[in-house]
């Protein structure tokens, strides 16, 4: 069993309720198998968005620019064919800032996302 059979037999076992990832995608760019085959795993490449703002600037004039430079790189990740985008806001704005992101398109993760540092 290849390991992209093991991956969809697991899926399948487990009754995820998400869809099964294209693992034919190029922005899986690995998938590996635990030696007894009772995991597996893939690694997809995802956009991080990053954010800075003027902090002389009028409500006005930032909306105004967030608008601008998120539509501007939303565009750019699709020409690199990245199926999403994600921020990760400081807990002490995210109350002010989310109604403005949710105008913008942007959705809250229902996921709790964990991170692991590589260096």
């Amino acid at each position: 069993m290849t390991t992209s059979e093991l991956i969809a037999d697991l899926h399948k076992k487990m009754g995820i309720r998400y869809p099964l990832p294209d693992l034919q995608s190029p922005l899986i760019i690995e998938t590996e198998r635990a030696e007894n085959g009772k995991a597996a795993c893939a690694v997809k490449m995802i956009g991080e968005a990053y954010l800075w703002l003027e902090p002389g600037a009028t409500a006005r004039e930032k909306v105004e620019a967030i608008r601008d430079v998120s539509d501007k790189a939303v565009e750019k990740a699709k020409l690199f064919r990245l199926e999403d985008v994600s921020a990760w806001i400081p807990p002490d704005i995210a109350p002010k800032f989310a109604h403005m992101l949710f105008d913008l398109g942007w959705r809250l993760s229902p996921w709790p996302c964990f991170s692991r540092l590589i260096k």
